[in-house]
This record gives structure tokens, C-alpha cells and sequence, in this order.
């Protein structure tokens, strides 16, 4: 997410806006996310009436003008989408109980919820001015997780794991095989077991997972 963030910032601080950014504007090319569409490239402080459902910001009906702030709600939009299937609605952004309840139907632990939740309410908030800035929601974002590899081991503990958890050793048997194409890995190595091992330590120290004896689970 946040490699994701750091491209679209490079557009803010420019004089044309990209402010058609949805999950169908976002292709992945080797792992990095880039807006796909700039069919409604403009200038900040210009008015428009225009964008996708669901991932337009309020000021976008024209109502007010458009700015950097404009994209950080479309972003966060589709981070939710990503999430959820669908950006939230608009009864779902009017309150933060009810953004956190929708993502808890989704992500079974209430302590990454409390995380994302800070990023998702700051860059969706209606009044653009409270919505920060991109290196804000960098910040935020990156509590929560830090890498793709963080994605894939939480995705690991949230399908595999069994109600008491794994193992250090069984989490990586599993994550050889799912980082071994992306890192270009062949062989299994001491030396590669050991960066597999360091990384579920580190979620673990970053409070992301838990541990009960040798078996980890995503903290709940």
C-alpha cells in the first residue's frame, strides 16, 4: 500500500490532478500499483462534475474544487474496495463504528482493524482539509503493514491457521512455496529458512501476530 501511495504522491505536487482513481484505474505491473486512467486529468483548484461512483469525493459534484485531498479519498476508497469487494457507502463513512463494523465482517481481528481504520477514516473524511496529506496516510498505512511480504504472511495465519495457530516452521514451509517465484528462489536454503523466520518474528514484535507457546496466530 504504501509503494502504492508513494506513486500517486509524485502527482500531487504537480499542477494537473489525477482524479480517477478506482480498483478498475489501478493495474498491478510487478507488484506496483499505477493510475491506469487520466481521462479526467486537471488542474487542483478547478471545479468538476465529474468521476466513479463510490470513490469520488464529495467536492467532486461540483460543489467545490479539487485537490490533492481529492485523491487521497479516492485512494482510500479503493483500498476499501480491495478490502470489502466495494468502496464503503455513504452511510458507512458518516460514522466510524460503522466503517470498523464493516471491516471486521472481513478482517477476523479487531487490533488490524483498529489500525487501518485510522488511515481509511482520515482520507475518506467529507471536509478535505481534514484528510491530510499523502505522507500522512504513508505513515498510517505502513502501521498497519509494511510490505507485499507482510500481506502474504497475514493472508498465510488468516487461511491456514488452525483455531490454536502454527508454527514458526509450518508458516514457513508454506511461505517458501508462495515467495519462492516472486523472489526468484530455487533451492531452499539456511539462509533463506532464516529471512522467512525473521520476517514472522517481526509481525509478531510489531504486535500484528500473537503467540501462544511455539504456534502463531493473527492477534485478535
Amino acid at each position: 500500500m504504501g509503494r502504492n501511495m508513494e506513486r500517486t504522491n509524485g502527482a500531487t505536487q504537480t499542477s494537473s490532478r489525477r482524479i480517477c482513481i478506482s480498483t478498475a484505474n489501478v493495474p498491478s505491473l510487478q507488484g506496483i500499483l499505477k493510475v491506469g486512467d487520466l481521462g479526467l486529468t486537471c488542474r487542483a483548484g478547478s471545479r468538476l462534475s465529474a468521476g466513479t461512483p463510490g470513490y469520488m469525493a464529495p467536492e467532486q459534484d461540483g460543489s467545490g474544487c479539487v485537490s490533492p485531498a481529492t485523491d487521497l479519498f479516492a485512494v482510500g476508497q479503493t483500498i476499501a474496495s480491495m478490502i470489502l469487494g466495494r468502496p464503503f457507502d455513504a452511510e458507512e463513512l458518516k460514522s466510524v463504528a460503522h466503517m470498523k463494523m464493516t471491516l471486521a465482517q472481513q478482517i477476523p481481528s479487531a487490533h488490524i482493524v483498529e489500525r487501518i481504520i485510522k488511515a481509511l477514516r482520515k482520507m475518506t473524511y467529507a471536509t478535505p482539509t481534514l484528510r491530510g496529506n499523502s505522507e500522512d496516510s504513508i505513515r498510517l498505512l505502513r502501521s498497519v503493514l509494511a510490505s507485499e511480504e507482510d500481506w502474504v504472511i497475514l493472508s498465510l495465519f488468516m487461511s491456514q491457521a488452525s483455531a490454536d495457530g502454527i508454527t514458526s516452521n509450518e508458516a514457513t514451509d508454506i511461505l517458501f512455496d508462495e515467495l519462492a517465484s516472486s523472489r526468484g528462489w530455487r533451492n531452499r536454503t539456511n539462509e533463506r529458512v532464516a529471512e522467512l523466520k525473521s520476517m514472522i518474528k517481526s509481525m509478531y514484535e510489531r504486535g500484528i501476530l500473537s503467540r501462544n507457546g511455539r504456534k502463531y496466530t493473527v492477534r485478535i
